[in-house]
């Protein structure tokens, strides 16, 4: 089975600091648990960032991070628990669900010694920050690691954060800088006023959907739609060997609005430690 074991303690814990916490090595991280104490709410956590050897591999806040397990049907609204998965959680086949688990051990055929670093394309270091806004009050924060046998670095899923798109009036409007490289596990757009998105790649239309026909298809599969966020995810199913290719010239994504809105965009990546 799994061993859920406890984390060493967080370091610098209090209201308007940076919250730090390293995640040890050596075994397979299916996910964090996260236990807050004093007046520190889920909203409070204004940044959680987890990084591999100094660069982040995961960048959200505390109440989208609530959406996104939402949508994956986990619990949340926790009054005190917040919990971060690296598997893709809800796909039907365990072998996919787990193939992006953080391998933290050796390469293979290398032989293991006790104090030995991994090689230098692998895990170093692993950390977890938590920026924790100047609101909480008295706030504890501490956590544990699930975790299974040890096993090499894979395909991992990177979480990367972007904003500043801001489209002033109804109309269609475009985003046509987003990274690419890697796959895509999936695109979450969190605003208002989104009436269509259209997904073009070099042969065209890759996707397009109206914001209700996306909720009534995410919500006839094994996900959850969540109000305010348009979800372009090709694990809706439970299939998670269909992820998005952007080894194209041409990635761009349409959205078709009904009024202003302040949109933040975040991109989840199928790949290495390099790329996107």
């Amino acid at each position: 089975m799994k061993r859920t074991t406890q984390l060493q303690a967080f370091n610098g814990v209090g209201a308007g600091q940076v919250a730090v916490c390293p995640i040890p090595r050596g075994l397979s991280i299916h996910g964090i648990l996260l236990t807050r104490g004093g007046t520190f709410t889920q909203a409070n956590m204004e940044e959680i960032v987890i990084k591999s050897n100094g660069n982040p591999i995961l960048e959200t806040t505390g109440a989208d991070l609530d959406v996104m397990n939402g949508h994956d049907q986990l619990a949340v609204g926790g009054a005190n628990l917040t919990y971060i998965s690296f598997d893709r959680v809800g796909l039907l086949d365990q072998g996919q669900i787990e193939a992006t688990r953080l391998g933290t051990g050796f390469k293979k055929g290398q032989v293991l010694r006790l104090g030995a670093d991994p090689l230098p394309e692998q895990i170093k270091t692993l950390t977890c920050e938590i920026q924790i806004a100047s609101g909480a009050v008295a706030p504890t924060l501490s956590g544990k690691v699930i975790r299974s046998g040890r096993s090499v670095l894979g395909v991992i899923r990177k979480l990367r954060k972007f904003s500043g798109y801001a489209p002033a009036a109804a109309g269609m409007f475009g985003i046509a800088d987003l990274p690419t490289g890697d796959a895509i596990n999936r695109i979450w757009i969190k605003g208002a006023n989104i009436n269509e998105v259209t997904l073009v790649g070099d042969q065209g239309i890759v996707f397009q959907r109206t914001q209700a026909e996306n909720d009534y298809i995410l919500n006839n599969g094994v996900k959850a739609a969540q109000a305010g966020w348009f979800v372009i995810d090709p694990t809706e199913t439970g299939v998670g060997n269909d992820p998005i290719s952007t080894a194209v010239q041409d990635f761009r994504i349409k959205l078709d609005m009904s009024g202003a809105s302040a949109l933040t965009v975040y991109v989840e990546y199928l790949g290495g430690l390099e790329g996107n």
